[in-house]
Parts: C-alpha cells; sequence; structure tokens
C-alpha cells in the first residue's frame, strides 16, 4: 500500500519523465541490468525479509520471480551517454568546502543507503573530516520541515565560522536548534546508521566492469 501511494500521489509520474529527461540530456540510457543476478542482488538487502514476508503474505513465488528477473535482464547501457554522465554527474568525493548532508530514512527516490556509498567516496579521498551526514526520521524524497532545513544550514554555517564541527551535526542538537525557531513542528533528526547500498557497481549480483 506504501508503495502504490508513493506511485500515485505523483511519483510515478515525477519518476518517468525525470528519467527522461536524463536521457535527453545524456544521449541514451545509462542505466543496465544485463549480468545482474536478482537473487544475489535481494539476498544482499538488508530489506529482504520484509520482500519473503510480503511473498508469502500474498501467497506468490518469489522464487520464480527472482528467476524470471535475471533470466530476462537484458537492458545495456549506451556507452556515450554513460561517459557523459560520468563526466558531468558522478560524484567523485574529492571534497573542497564542508558538507553537511541531510537525508530523510525511508526516501523513495533517493535510497539512504546512497549516503552510505557517498561517504565512501569522501574516505577515500581523505576527505571525511569535510562531511557530516544527518538523519531526519521521515518518508519521501527532501521532505524536510523548514526548521529542519535552517536548523541544518545554521550548523554549516557555524562549521565555517569556526573551522570546526564538534557537535554541529549532532541529532540532539540539531532538534533543539530547530525547535528553538517555533515554527510550529516538532525536528525529527535521529541517529541512523543506512545500510551499503544495493546493486553499486561490484557489490553481490552486480558485475564491477560492466
Amino acid at each position: 500500500m506504501q508503495q502504490f501511494e508513493a506511485l500515485v500521489d505523483g511519483g510515478l509520474e515525477r519518476y518517468v519523465t525525470g528519467r527522461q529527461q536524463i536521457e535527453l540530456v545524456a544521449g541514451g540510457n545509462s542505466a543496465y541490468n544485463a549480468g545482474v543476478d536478482y537473487r544475489t542482488l535481494l539476498d544482499s538487502s538488508p530489506h529482504a525479509d520484509q520482500v519473503r514476508a510480503l511473498y508469502r503474505e500474498a501467497g506468490l513465488d518469489l522464487d520464480a520471480d527472482l528467476a524470471t528477473l535475471t533470466r530476462d535482464a537484458d537492458v545495456e547501457a549506451d556507452p556515450e551517454a554513460v561517459a557523459d554522465l560520468t563526466r558531468s554527474s558522478m560524484v567523485t568525493g574529492e571534497l573542497e568546502i564542508p558538507e553537511l548532508a541531510i537525508h530523510t530514512i525511508a526516501d523513495e527516490l533517493v535510497p539512504v543507503e546512497q549516503e552510505d556509498w557517498y561517504a565512501e567516496q569522501v574516505f577515500s579521498e581523505g576527505e571525511a573530516g569535510l562531511l557530516r551526514q544527518a538523519y531526519v526520521e521521515g518518508a519521501g524524497h527532501c521532505e524536510f520541515q523548514p526548521a529542519e532545513h535552517v536548523a541544518a544550514l545554521q550548523a554549516l554555517e557555524q562549521r565555517l565560522d569556526t573551522g570546526r564541527w564538534d557537535d554541529l551535526a549532532d541529532p540532539a542538537r540539531l532538534n533543539a536548534a530547530a525547535d528553538a525557531l517555533e515554527l510550529g513542528t516538532t525536528a525529527r533528526f535521529t541517529r541512523f546508521d543506512p545500510s551499503r547500498l544495493v546493486g553499486g557497481l561490484g557489490e553481490p549480483g552486480r558485475d564491477r566492469d560492466r
């Protein structure tokens, strides 16, 4: 029901048209599923138990669907589109200034697990000291309350002014700063450790070299 509501409440139109615009700019399709093993992909997912439980409840054959998905996975990417987006849109982790990333813990458009992947890129470039990540206990893409936006911006401004993070990105401190604005809402920053991104290059079920 949650997935259905996300799709019918403008979500499907937003995703489809957004993807279309990306492909138009890149000059082709940059995504692929050829070579993906969907059973291995699911096994590596933190949501695997939920998926299996929902299939059991619905009386559906998960094994058959996974086999069909893997057998028919034949979408290939356009190399020129991949090269274009790699050049223009792929993050490198090479930060030059402090960054505070905020993310809802349930985002149907950009999975929160991408924060784990992004932190790895920053860490590999030796820039971990510049990055902080904060999480909001909410659902939806960028569904932040105005007070949460302002509190995060104020924390980033203090980091720029002082040159230190200290506890500026701590959920309790962010919540206190947001609530102090008295905008009629209760801030929802929370401690959260996102799982590893499922299906990333080189991850279980997906070929690193494709």
